[in-house]
């Protein structure tokens, strides 16, 4: 499995916070290979468990 180097940033929007997530890889290639591995839909479920959780603390 390819490795992954990850950034969150989460910035104060008023009511909101953005949540902005740079993910790179060493070549395309692997990058590819992750996403064809279904990581988008997988990262898609935890972000959603992430704000229903903290709208659950509010």
């Amino acid at each position: 499995m390819p490795v992954a180097h990850s950034e969150y940033q989460f910035t104060s929007a008023g009511d909101d916070t953005i949540l902005t997530n740079v993910t790179r890889y060493a070549s395309p290639a692997q990058r590819d290979q992750v996403i064809e591995m279904g990581v988008e839909a997988g990262v898609t479920q935890t972000l959603s468990r992430l704000d229903a959780y903290l709208a659950s603390l509010a």
